[in-house]
């Protein structure tokens, strides 16, 4: 018998493990598309503040300095 996780998983019938299997597909769906619209959201933050520096500096009269590696 097979004890992985704390379960004897052959406890189960096989529709029980489907309908399990389908709720953790659902929940990683629902996770990556937080993920993702985290992103879309930082991203469009990142890029307004880049645009405001960028008008500010181009407003003071200052150019771009590039950035020392």
């Amino acid at each position: 018998m097979s004890v992985l996780f704390g379960l004897q998983w052959e406890a189960f019938s096989l529709p029980e493990l489907e309908s399990f299997l389908l709720i953790l597909y659902k929940e990683e769906e629902t996770y990556l598309q937080e993920i993702k619209q985290t992103y879309v959201v930082l991203k469009v933050q990142i890029q307004h503040r880049l645009k405001q520096l960028k008008q500010d500096r181009i407003g003071a009269g200052a150019k771009l300095k590039p950035v020392d590696t």
